[in-house]
């Protein structure tokens, strides 16, 4: 796949699905959310990021379908159906990270249950967690979907950071059902915490920077490609320095990109909802 090339198709493949979604003449200058997206696709392709969310709002699963097939992207990309969202993965990379990280595990898996007074390492129920993963992703390469109903609602936010690759997954005890009641969503004890904001911001290489300028009007040069919170107290770990060179070493040995770092914040917000 020529990138260059297919950058220039996704934009005028979204433009065709999107306005005809829309029912209204393509814009004659392509809308800064659909490069946004287009860049974080982008991301996918060399590995910086495992997976990307795609906007349903803006184009259906079958359309987005479209759009890869239009840029000639096909033989690299592919569309999974996880929990009501759609992601986009490289069908060479993807597989192969995932059930590595399953058998070899290497990121954070914290418990950040509503019962818990704060949020902490899982350390017993490990291996039962990663079994039960073990599972559902062969599921879902076997099908290429899973639903919200078929997930226990404790193991979504923990299957949605392994396939989108975040560093940190969360683990969710989900609460008993009370007089025959179950409920779709956990609650959990991030909400008026210190948190940490990794957010992995990149710069495209001059030739594809130039590709989007003249796609629509920008003048930003910094994107960024996706974010994961960590709680404060585990700031510390490995794994986020791990995170950061390998972020900054794909920055530097792309064609697609001239440079990538991983920065941290400190957030907190009355409620978090995973």
């Amino acid at each position: 796949m020529c990138i260059r090339d297919s950058c220039r198709r996704f934009l005028e493949a979204m433009a065709k699905h999107g306005s005809s979604k829309r029912r209204s003449k393509a814009p004659s200058r392509t809308p800064p959310a659909h490069i946004q997206q287009l860049v974080e696709v982008l991301g996918v392709v060399g590995g910086l990021r495992l997976a990307c969310l795609l906007d349903k709002v803006f184009l259906s699963t079958e359309n987005w379908g479209q759009v890869i097939q239009s840029a000639g992207a096909d033989d690299v990309f592919t569309l999974l159906e996880i929990m009501g969202s759609t992601v986009v993965v490289n069908k060479h990379l993807f597989w192969d990270r995932v059930e590595g990280e399953l058998e070899n595990p290497s990121k954070l898996m914290v418990n950040v249950s509503g019962g818990c007074e704060a949020p902490h390492l899982v350390e017993t129920e490990e291996e039962i967690i990663l079994s039960t993963l073990r599972q559902w992703c062969g599921l879902l390469r076997e099908r290429g979907s899973l639903d919200w109903g078929e997930v226990p609602p404790g193991l979504c936010p923990c299957l949605a950071g392994l396939v989108l690759g975040y560093p940190v997954l969360y683990h969710c005890h989900a609460p008993a059902p009370e007089d025959g009641n179950t409920t779709d969503h956990c609650g959990n004890c991030l909400g008026g915490r210190p948190l940490m904001q990794y957010t992995v911001t990149a710069k495209l290489a001059h030739e594809y920077q130039e590709e989007l300028e003249q796609a629509g009007s920008l003048e930003q040069e910094w994107w960024e490609l996706y974010s994961y919170t960590c709680p404060i107290e585990f700031h510390g770990e490995p794994i986020h320095e791990c995170e950061a060179e390998r972020i900054t070493q794909l920055g530097e040995q792309s064609v697609l990109w001239e440079t990538a770092h991983l920065q941290a914040t400190e957030i907190c917000h009355p409620s978090v909802t995973l």
